[in-house]
């Protein structure tokens, strides 16, 4: 497995990292025992970068992760993400998965539903507090003392124009809580903003080609910035062309070949997805 750095962190990470946002969630259609079988794989061929966020399964992303990790926790860098929340109602919700989960499979047509009623229960916090608090929450469903890069989850645009919370921030890093603060963005124009916010080392954004053109002037500026570029969403505007095993090859080695990319991420939550994706990088 290729590595690269992560930009001036002084940290390496593997060129392919795995996105576990499905890990845990309603829609997975991968056991427990799968999506903790797949990470400890991937561990083993080479991958050292793993996605997630504290609303990912409810929670359940982080715990599955945590738990199948273990003791080559040292191993590999973990980035995880705050900044959205959920209702009581979700977290009610969130208790009942099994069940849920069961009547999914056994009314199809349910998951649209679910999907729709779970978007319609996040909200957003960005304060000092509340991102402390949901980072000490991710370090305990993690079973670790420290993340390795600590993202803000889609922020706003004030949230971007606000260089004071990034100081409070700091002194997570400080403290030993993080190794790196970075930004997952929503939109391609978010970009330039998070880039100039002091503390920001590592930008995760989407690299599909709708956002090539948008990309090519970027890319440049975040590596000599020293900024680490964390790309996802790399099978969109294939126009269902991905769904073939040769087009998603294509497309992650597109996007693996981007100068000044430090990882590309690709959700996996079965060792089938990852032996894929291993074989387009061989």
């Amino acid at each position: 497995m290729e590595r690269r750095n992560f930009g001036t962190t002084g940290l390496a990470t593997s060129v392919l990292g795995m996105g576990c946002s499905r890990l845990g969630s309603f829609g997975s259609t991968s056991s427990p025992e799968e999506a903790k079988a797949t990470i400890r794989l991937a561990v083993e061929r080479g991958v050292s970068y793993f996605d997630t966020a504290d609303i990912y399964g409810q929670g359940d992303s982080e715990r599955l992760l945590g738990a199948a990790l273990g003791a080559d926790r040292d191993r590999v860098l973990i980035a995880t993400k705050a900044g959205r929340r959920f209702s009581g109602q979700a977290r009610l919700a969130a208790r009942l998965k099994a069940p849920i989960k069961m009547a999914m499979k056994l009314l199809p047509g349910l998951k649209d539903g679910v999907k729709k009623a779970r978007a319609g229960q996040l909200s957003t916090d960005f304060s000092a507090d509340y991102l402390t608090g949901a980072l000490e929450a991710s370090l305990k469903r993690l079973g670790t003392d420290r993340v390795d890069i600590f993202m803000l989850h889609s922020p706003p645009v004030d949230v971007l124009g606000d260089a004071a919370l990034f100081d409070k921030l700091a002194r997570l890093k400080e403290a030993g809580k993080i190794r790196c603060l970075g930004v997952s963005v929503e939109t391609m124009a978010d970009v330039p903003l998070a880039a100039r916010l002091p503390g920001v080392e590592a930008i995760q954004l989407p690299v599909g080609r709708p956002e090539r053109q948008s990309l090519a002037p970027l890319l440049p500026e975040l590596e000599a910035r020293g900024i680490a570029v964390v790309g996802r969403e790399l099978f969109a505007g294939s126009n269902g062309a991905a769904a073939d095993a040769p087009s998603r090859a294509s497309l992650l080695q597109e996007a693996v070949a981007l100068p000044g990319l430090a990882v590309a991420l690709v959700g996996m939550s079965s060792r089938g997805h990852l032996e894929a994706n291993l074989a387009a990088l061989a």
